[in-house]
């Protein structure tokens, strides 16, 4: 695990889900948010000046507020939504990421991000070498990504 990469997820995350989501995200972790279980998956991949792919796991009850945030309504979200809302995460989350693990001169393309509900087929991929966790009011959130080649 690249300790540089660790926390350039970290702060991507932390950035995202702060500003964009109007969550207060957190470094530390309590016992609840360790044992909440899986909610959702993105997987977003990449090619450019790096290419790999680009993962964020949610788990506990944080997507209805997360979206919420997004979007501005109070409303519960129905799953059409919440995948488009867990895109979206997905997507922001990669594209803070990249400039900070590769460089900010650096090119990239996104792939459509795959979102997956609890309920949904698990999604395959790459093992990510790197991983970071943040905390969210009524769970966490833990990022993850996988560089071709190491970077």
């Amino acid at each position: 695990m690249n300790p540089a990469f660790e926390q350039s997820l970290k702060q991507a995350a932390l950035t995202t889900f702060g500003e964009m989501c109007m969550a207060l995200p957190s470094v530390e972790i309590t016992t609840d948010q360790i044992e909440a279980p899986f909610e959702a998956e993105v997987r977003v991949g990449f090619h450019g000046t790096v290419k790999g792919e680009l993962s964020v796991r949610l788990y506990g009850t944080v997507l209805d507020s997360l979206a919420q945030g997004m979007i501005g309504d109070n409303e519960l979200m129905d799953a059409n939504l919440l995948r488009d809302a867990l895109g979206e995460i997905g997507n922001v989350v990669c594209g803070n990421a990249l400039p900070l693990i590769a460089g900010e001169m650096g090119k990239y393309r996104l792939d459509p991000p795959r979102p997956a509900l609890a309920k949904d087929i698990p999604l395959k991929g790459p093992a990510l070498e790197t991983k970071t966790q943040v905390g969210l009011d009524g769970g966490r959130a833990e990022v993850g990504i996988h560089i071709e080649g190491g970077a």
